[in-house]
């Protein structure tokens, strides 16, 4: 499994106090709005397991309600969670079809 975020050392703890294992996860920063480093993720991911599935949750989150908050939050907002999940999923399937398989 490959667990990411903006924040590397905040999930990193998350991941300590999770108990999550150590030995079937990779922890990396990923800005998700950014294509070449979704290649650079779904490169290592396969390198070091395969890659058979690629789930994408976008969890950028505004706490006020939308119509209070200033253009660029809905932009930061938009990006993160639609665009992000739509350029993870287009490496992700770049990948398995390069491959023939996942």
């Amino acid at each position: 499994m490959v667990a990411t975020d903006l924040d590397s050392e905040a999930l990193t703890e998350t991941a300590s106090q999770r108990c999550w294992s150590q030995e079937r996860l990779l922890i990396r920063a990923l800005d998700v709005r950014r294509p070449e480093a979704w290649d650079e993720v779904i490169e290592e991911t396969s390198t070091t397991w395969g890659l058979d599935v690629a789930i994408h949750l976008a969890g950028h989150i505004q706490g006020a309600p939308f119509w209070t908050q200033p253009a660029k939050q809905a932009i930061d907002h938009l990006e993160s969670n639609a665009l992000g999940v739509f350029l993870g999923t287009a490496a992700a399937a770049r990948h398995m079809v390069e491959v023939g398989q996942g």
